[in-house]
């Protein structure tokens, strides 16, 4: 059985403009904005101040620089709380040419020792 937002996103997929009134507002989870109960004992940042890391590639051009900040928030994306980090990028980033600071999720982010 499909549930409501994948019978949506195929009725867009397939250009059907026979969409089902239940489909057209598919329930989600909205945000929270309290901590989690279990905060501050949750999953230790994978990244410390310092760091130099680079936004996971998806393509050929990705940004990178050096972890100056972190807190913890709710990500929508994910609908769960984790990590997000302030990165002042690298001269040499693609996106330096207009902005000298970044945030990113935790699990966009990698080290640039393991970039190859």
């Amino acid at each position: 059985m499909v549930n409501s937002s994948q019978g949506y996103l195929n009725a867009i997929r397939h250009a059907s403009t026979d969409i089902s009134p239940n489909l057209a507002h598919p329930a989600f989870r909205p945000p929270s904005v309290s901590l989690p109960e279990t905060f501050p004992f949750v999953n230790t940042p994978r990244f410390l101040y310092g760091d130099k890391l680079r936004w996971i590639p998806d393509g050929d051009k990705t940004d990178w620089g050096i972890a100056i900040g972190r807190y913890y928030s709710f990500a929508p994306h994910r609908c769960a709380w984790t990590w997000c980090y302030l990165i002042w990028l690298d001269p040499l980033s693609p996106s330096y040419a207009w902005t000298v600071a970044d945030t990113a999720w935790e699990d966009d982010l990698e080290p640039m020792e393991e970039a190859a």
